[in-house]
């Protein structure tokens, strides 16, 4: 007798048996003993398995060759002004002298920068800062010291480079009370440009309480 254990298709698992034997009744029999033991010996011996699905593979491999972004936020960029200001104090380097005043004329520092200016002893005495240029001549403006000047220049006549010093002159220092140095004697656009420039100048609080702004932190 020749029995085989027959696999149908992979996906489904079913076993078909075929008995060739050389009589009818011995055959009823054998198929009954068939039935019942050789399907246990069929998945014994693995005649029946299941290949994996090249699709799920497929599937799985794109799945973890997913490429995430760059995970960067673009984040807010600086505004232009803030920049501007930033440049145009790295130009200023070397290309300006500050002479300070005191009330009475007196002289209290004659320095290079607005850092030396606000870093010296005599500083609350000073009332105002005349600032000139002392690079190669003629005076020409940076792009960025160029656009601090266009802020200053809003509804003014007035030569650039002279804005310009105007605005290097009040960030030194402003005097609260009334006079030609004062806050309520320099024009808004030149205040608004002053805060571009030098943020961190001692008075800079004063100058946004001019303009009835509120005093960053």
């Amino acid at each position: 007798m020749d029995v085989r254990c027959i696999a149908e298709e992979p996906e489904r698992p079913d076993i078909r048996w075929e008995a060739v034997v050389p009589g009818r009744a011995w055959g009823r029999l054998l198929l009954i003993l068939l039935a019942v033991v050789l399907p246990v010996a069929c998945a014994d011996s693995g005649a029946v398995g299941s290949s994996p699905d090249p699709a799920s593979s497929d599937a799985a491999a794109t799945s973890s060759a997913t490429l995430d972004g760059d995970g960067e936020d673009g984040g807010e960029e600086p505004s232009t002004t803030a920049e501007s200001g930033r440049s145009a104090r790295e130009d200023a380097s070397d290309r300006y002298r500050f002479t300070c005043y005191a009330d009475d004329g007196q002289v209290t520092a004659e320095v290079g920068s607005l850092e030396a200016v606000w870093a010296s002893t005599q500083y609350l005495r000073t009332e105002y800062c005349s600032v000139e240029y002392v690079g190669s001549p003629p005076l020409t403006l940076t792009d960025s010291e160029a656009a601090v000047a266009d802020i200053a220049g809003r509804g003014s006549e007035a030569e650039d480079t002279e804005l310009y010093l105007d605005v290097l002159s009040a960030c030194t220092r402003l005097a609260a009370e009334d006079g030609p140095h004062s806050l309520s004697e320099t024009p808004e656009p030149v205040l608004e440009a002053t805060l571009v420039l030098c943020p961190e100048a001692p008075h800079a609080g004063l100058i946004e309480s001019q303009l009835g702004r509120e005093a960053a932190p």
